[in-house]
């Protein structure tokens, strides 16, 4: 990882440390600087406000499951279980997150949802790699939902972003994980157990 991949890393978990301690909306610019060690002219070589350093947090978690998926093929023969197991990465940092600032993230990413281009170009890693996980699943019968394997992972995505929704505007008051595990399966309809629950 290169100096500026680090110091947009540094911005970003800045902000969210800060949004944690004293709720996103009183975090100002020049406390992420403080808080990061940085000037205000570098914080707007890599963003243009707050609120898009929030936005992009949401996905920052996609590194996280490049570095494990290795891992967890070894760890989990069955794709099923490899998905819900990158799955329970987003779950988790999302809860991590806390209502507050993930009602904030979510706000600012609801639009984003159209980044799921058909073109496989286009598309971020993750997305290409639960969509394989997906067609793997369907060809081991794992799965009854026979759906296109980019379609469900597209719907995998907006049930996330409304179990976000719904989480932080219950105030986090309903296990997050269960319910998305929930959802998860009456998606896929598994013709197996997921024994990494």
């Amino acid at each position: 990882m290169g100096k500026p991949e680090i110091t947009r890393r540094n911005i970003i978990q800045a902000s969210v440390k800060l949004a944690k301690e004293n709720g996103p909306s009183n975090v100002t610019v020049r406390e992420i600087c403080e808080e990061a060690g940085i000037s205000k002219n570098t914080f707007y070589l890599y963003f243009h406000n707050r609120d898009e350093v929030f936005g992009e947090t949401y996905y920052s978690d996609d590194d996280e499951k490049q570095t494990r998926f290795p891992q967890i093929m070894l760890e989990y023969d069955s794709p099923l279980e490899q998905f819900w197991e990158l799955l329970k990465i987003d779950i988790q940092r999302h809860i991590d997150f806390g209502p507050k600032l993930l009602a904030t993230i979510s706000m600012q990413n609801v639009s984003q949802i159209a980044f799921f281009s058909e073109d496989p170009e286009l598309q971020p890693e993750t997305v290409k790699v639960f969509t394989s996980l997906v067609g793997k699943m369907q060809r081991m019968g794992e799965i009854r939902n026979m759906a296109d394997p980019f379609d469900i992972v597209k719907c995998v995505y907006l049930l996330a972003v409304g179990m976000d929704i719904r989480w932080t505007q219950m105030n986090g008051n309903f296990d997050f994980k269960k319910e998305s595990f929930d959802a998860m399966c009456t998606l896929f309809q598994p013709t197996r157990e997921i024994t990494n629950y």
